[in-house]
């Protein structure tokens, strides 16, 4: 059973296109269930898991919290960036002026 709904006028809801699933060429959204053989049962499933969906999409995603490293791990990335670069520079040819 499918249950197809256009996603933007979902009872007056804003649009959560980013959150859902696939949709048809036409921008409906397509949830299929098989779960009975019973085809009003497959259609409440159907327009159940639609609810969930948009449930689900409507949670705003939590805010990302900057993080800065402390002032030990900054300088233990700089003396490994320092050691790493002394190694290159002694590995390369010398120069033909000294």
């Amino acid at each position: 059973m499918n249950a197809r709904r256009r996603r933007s006028p979902l009872a007056g809801v804003p649009s959560p296109r980013h959150n859902l699933p696939d949709s048809d060429a036409e921008g409906r959204l397509v949830v299929t269930s098989q779960a009975t053989r019973n085809q009003a049962r497959n259609l409440e499933d159907a327009r159940a898991r639609v609810a969930d969906l948009v449930r689900a999409a409507l949670v705003a995603p939590r805010p990302r919290v900057g993080t800065r490293p402390s002032a030990g791990a900054w300088r233990r990335r700089l003396a490994g960036k320092k050691r790493r670069a002394a190694v290159k520079r002694w590995r390369s040819r010398p120069d033909d002026g000294e």
